[in-house]
């Protein structure tokens, strides 16, 4: 059993910092100079896979609060006091509303690139490896984020005398955030080994939204429903349950795009 420790903020002088926004900003920077060393190794232009990073991060900032206000349990409380939609200091985000802004920023970036390497079609090959730059960081990232839950608590799981479990004062109870964590790791790995030798265009894309669709579709289940913080359920799953099917069907689609010889 981990021992329960809480730290929401550090203290610099005047200057609060929370520490979940800490570590977000941490795995994006990371993530950032992932991105750009990779892009150079692949022959793509840097300033586009920079470029389209900024706009993803824009747009998932904005849809994971979008998906806060709408699903996080709180609608009443925020058509009450509407001005409480913009107040994102006070917490409230969602990553199921992140992967759909992301998701967005991918599909649309070409509108923002005027590069020749910016051709049409939803799954055109040049667009997949630019998307596939996006999919080989994302792990390295979103581990350093989910870090910064952890050290949060921001995501209980069920109570459990699980080793995984940390000792809350309520009880043993799993943290869904370093569950995460375990889960992609091995994918980071993985993905670092694949690195070695050069793939066709949407293979990572591919084994990021199925290993990560599936992988948080059962890990959803283990999240608390006992408290008042839980998760709301729709027809019996959470949000993020559906979105992460329709994470395993873009990542089955893609796949049969690129068997067919629809993607080089």
């Amino acid at each position: 059993m981990l021992p329960y420790f809480h730290l929401s903020s550090l203290a610099l002088g005047p200057l609060k910092i929370q520490i979940w926004g800490l570590f977000v900003a941490v795995g994006f920077l990371i993530g950032l100079l992932i991105a750009s060393s990779k892009a150079k190794k692949c022959g793509l232009k840097v300033e586009v896979a920079e470029n389209l990073i900024l706009w993803i991060v824009i747009s998932s900032l904005i849809f994971s609060r979008v998906f806060y206000v709408l699903f996080g349990g709180e609608l009443s409380e925020f058509l009450r006091q509407p001005w409480l939609i913009l107040a994102i200091w006070q917490g409230g985000m969602m990553s199921t509303g992140g992967f759909f802004g992301a998701g967005l920023a991918v599909l649309s970036f070409r509108a923002h690139d005027k590069s020749e390497q910016a051709k049409p079609g939803i799954f055109g090959n040049d667009k997949l490896k630019y998307a596939d730059i996006l999919a080989y960081v994302f792990p390295f990232g979103w581990m350093i984020g989910r870090i910064g839950c952890f050290l949060t608590h921001l995501h209980p799981g069920r109570l459990t005398n699980s080793f995984l479990s940390v000792n809350f004062a309520e009880g043993a109870r799993l943290d869904m955030a370093i569950l995460e964590v375990l889960i992609l790791l091995p994918l980071a790995i993985l993905f670092i080994v694949f690195s070695k030798k050069q793939q066709s265009a949407g293979f990572y894309t591919i084994w990021l939204l199925l290993w990560y669709g599936i992988a948080r579709f059962f890990l959803d289940f283990l999240r608390a429903t006992d408290l008042p913080i839980s998760d709301t359920r729709y027809f019996y799953l959470t949000v993020a349950q559906w979105g992460s099917i329709l994470l395993i069907l873009i990542g089955l689609t893609i796949y049969k795009f690129r068997k067919n010889g629809r993607v080089a």
